[in-house]
């Protein structure tokens, strides 16, 4: 594929390639309701030295890491200024996407795609932290890209869970950060994660006696509180199946029970 494909992918506006339902930079600009501006510098290919097979091999992460570290190093060598990127107060370049081809078979192990922390490349008074890595295969595909985003971008962990003697996962298609759908047209946040990002709106409703005529899919939750702690409470959602909501497994009114003090990855849930 031509650069071009990837540089619309990541940045293209009213992009619809590989039937994708825009592109990672639309996906960020509706979930957040405009507010984030998503934009890559897309700088092209990098030839890894070795075999995937041979990175897959290797303990987990290490193979992707050793092939950033080279490919950071490439483009500094060709006079690329990291200064003029987006840059975190203690000067780390803010996110970092690194697409590779190759098919890694065993979740969590090898080249699995994931997000991680790099912190062996400076320049320009400038240094790595966060990156993740996701598939430059052909049909590009937005899903894990837009759900690897998740964790650099907007800090949100996985909600899928890791082992199965902590109970089914619960939330499926509602919530990219457990299941995307489809690949081609990925499913937004929960409540919690988007409320966290200030991308949604909140009402609470605690002590509301009446009526609220609701918009579907508009990145609005009414909140209603457990006055005995602070850290527990419900968010209502009006989710319907159209756009990027398209394959969530059911439509109408979605209640979520948070637990801040929870975590998915336990039988106590942050969000279910």
């Amino acid at each position: 594929m031509p650069i071009s494909d990837f540089v619309d992918f990541c940045n293209g506006l009213n992009y619809t390639g590989f039937g994708n339902n825009g592109s990672l930079r639309q996906y960020y600009s509706d979930i957040s309701g405009g507010l984030l501006d998503y934009e890559n510098e897309v700088f092209g290919y990098f030839r890894a030295p070795l075999t995937f097979a041979a990175y897959d091999a290797m303990p987990y992460a290490v193979g992707a890491q050793q092939i950033l570290g080279l490919a950071l190093n490439w483009i500094d060598a060709q006079g690329f200024d990291f200064s003029t990127l987006s840059i975190n107060p203690d000067s780390t370049i803010t996110a970092i996407n690194l697409m590779y081809t190759g098919y890694p078979p065993v979740w969590a192990q090898g080249m699995w795609h994931h997000k991680g922390t790099y912190t062996n490349f400076s320049a320009d008074g400038v240094s790595t932290y966060d990156y993740n890595c996701s598939p430059a295969n052909s049909p590009l595909e937005l899903a894990v890209v837009a759900h690897e985003n998740g964790h650099m971008i907007g800090k949100w962990p996985d909600t899928y869970k890791y082992n199965s003697t902590t109970g089914p996962d619960g939330i499926g298609a509602f919530d990219v950060m457990c299941w995307y759908g489809d690949y081609h047209n990925p499913t937004i946040p929960n409540p919690l994660f988007l409320n966290n990002a200030g991308w949604a709106t909140v009402i609470d409703v605690t002590n509301y006696n009446g009526i609220n005529i609701d918009t579907a899919n508009s990145r609005v939750s009414y909140l209603y509180r457990n006055i005995n702690d602070t850290n527990e409470f419900f968010l209502f959602q009006n989710r319907m199946q159209f756009g990027r909501s398209t394959y969530i497994d059911d439509e109408g009114l979605t209640v979520w029970h948070i637990d801040r003090n929870g975590d998915n990855q336990t039988t106590h849930h942050e969000v279910f």
